[in-house]
């Protein structure tokens, strides 16, 4: 029986906002043979944590899977759930992620954040120049390594650790890009 309410619950905590709680009704239920005191207890256990996992939980691991703020993330969410139901909650996080990107690769600058400087715009553009040299006849997944390769170089020199330069000279000794 147990299982069943696994199951109840995985299907309905795909639901926006509501599902933990859709999912909470036949646990609850199920105890309320056992007395009034002990339903309480379990309905209030079950409202904190739908609570904690809506309010806290999934902003933070959405936030960070999708690279948003966790503000971002509830913003989307009920904007979503507000203008489509439970199809516009569905779809709010991909879309804002897609938006994020669209405004990084624009360099669109939203309101409070710093103007990318001279300097950035110049790595991002050296990165790009050596990601075409080294991706030239490269298959897509040996394309994705260098990607991810060049983007942790320009994070790091981003830190101040060391320059672009510096570190490309490491990573890449013998190609003789630079």
């Amino acid at each position: 029986m147990p299982w069943r309410f696994a199951l109840f619950a995985g299907l309905t905590d795909i639901i926006p906002f509501v599902g933990g709680y859709i999912a909470s009704t036949p646990v609850v239920v199920a105890v309320t043979p056992q007395g009034s005191t002990l339903t309480v207890v379990v309905l209030a256990l079950m409202v904190l944590y739908q609570e904690f996992e809506s309010r806290i939980l999934v902003p933070r691991v959405y936030g960070r899977v999708l690279r948003l703020p966790p503000a971002i993330v509830l913003i989307a969410l009920l904007v979503g759930g507000t203008l489509a139901g439970v199809l516009g909650a569905l779809l709010a996080l991909p879309i804002a992620a897609g938006f994020q990107m669209v405004f990084r690769e624009l360099r669109v600058e939203l309101p409070g954040e710093e103007p990318a400087s001279d300097k950035m715009v110049s790595i991002d553009e050296r990165a790009n120049e050596v990601y075409e040299q080294l991706t030239e006849g490269a298959t897509a997944a040996d394309a994705g390594l260098i990607a991810d390769d060049l983007a942790s170089i320009v994070k790091s020199s981003e830190d101040g650790h060391t320059t672009f330069s510096a570190q490309l000279a490491i990573a890449i000794p013998e190609s003789g890009v630079a």
